[in-house]
C-alpha cells in the first residue's frame, strides 16, 4: 500500500513542498533533512517530512526552533529557544497509527479495491497511553532544564482523531486525563492533511507547571 500522499521517492509534490519549507529553517537543520531524505526508505521519510511541517508550523508562530539537537543524551525533534537563546521548550512528535488488526484489515481491502465498513473503535483509551508514554519520555529532561513540553501528534489518514476524543483523552481518561496525569506536560498539538494542507490546533495544558501558548495555524 502507497503512503497516504504517495511514496516519496519521485513524488513531485512531496519534492515540492520539501524545497518551499526547507527555506524557513536554519541552514544546518536544512542539512539535516536533505542528509535523512537522501538515505531513508519512504515510510521513514514520511515520517521526517511530517517533523519538518511541524518545524516549520513552529517557526510560523514566531518561535525559534532547532531541529534535533542533543540534549543530555536525548534528541527530542525540536527545541524551542527564547530570544535570549534560553531552553524554552522540547517538542517531541508521534504519528498516531490505527490498531494494528484494523490497520491491516484496512490496508488489504484498500489493496483489494474495496471499501472498509464497520465502526471503528474509540481512539481515546490509545490516545491517552500513547500522548502519557511521550509526555513521560522527557519529563526528567524537561523539568530538570525548567522548560515546557509539548507533545505533537499527527493523525493518520486512517486513524483520524475526532475531536471529543482528543478531549476524553486529554481532560476525562483516568480520573482527569493526561492533562492532570502529567502537570509538566505544557500542551499537545494536534494537526492533520487534508489535500496537501496541514491545519494545526494547539491544546494547552490548563494545570501546566510551565504554561506554553501556541496559536493555531496551516502549513
Amino acid at each position: 500500500m502507497s503512503l497516504p500522499y504517495g511514496p516519496l521517492a519521485g513524488n513531485t509534490h512531496i519534492s515540492a513542498r520539501i524545497n518551499q519549507l526547507l527555506p524557513f529553517l536554519a541552514a544546518e537543520d536544512q542539512r539535516k533533512f536533505l542528509k535523512k531524505f537522501r538515505n531513508e526508505a519512504d515510510e521513514q521519510a514520511a515520517h521526517t517530512f511530517r517533523e519538518l511541517i511541524l518545524g516549520v508550523f513552529l517557526l510560523k508562530n514566531g518561535l525559534l526552533a532547532r531541529y534535533e539537537v542533543l540534549l543530555d543524551g536525548k534528541k527530542p525533534d525540536w527545541i524551542l529557544y527564547d530570544s535570549d537563546g534560553k531552553l524554552l521548550a522540547l517538542v517531541d512528535q508521534l504519528t498516531f497509527h490505527q490498531a494494528k488488526q484494523i490497520d491491516e484489515q484496512m490496508n488489504q481491502a484498500l489493496r483489494a479495491g474495496s471499501s472498509c465498513c464497520g465502526w471503528l473503535p474509540d481512539n481515546a483509551p490509545r490516545l491517552y497511553q500513547k500522548l502519557l508514554a511521550k509526555a513521560e519520555a522527557y519529563e526528567q529532561l524537561t523539568n530538570e532544564h525548567a522548560a515546557s513540553n509539548i507533545v505533537s501528534i499527527f493523525g493518520d489518514f486512517n486513524a483520524a482523531v475526532e475531536s471529543d476524543e482528543l478531549a476524553e483523552a486529554l481532560h476525562k481518561s483516568h480520573g482527569g486525563g493526561v492533562f492532570a496525569k502529567a502537570p509538566w506536560l505544557s500542551g499537545v498539538i494536534y494537526f492533520q492533511e487534508n489535500s496537501g494542507t496541514y491545519a494545526f490546533q494547539y491544546f494547552a495544558n490548563p494545570d501546566a507547571l510551565r504554561p506554553l501558548f501556541i496559536a493555531g495555524a496551516q502549513v
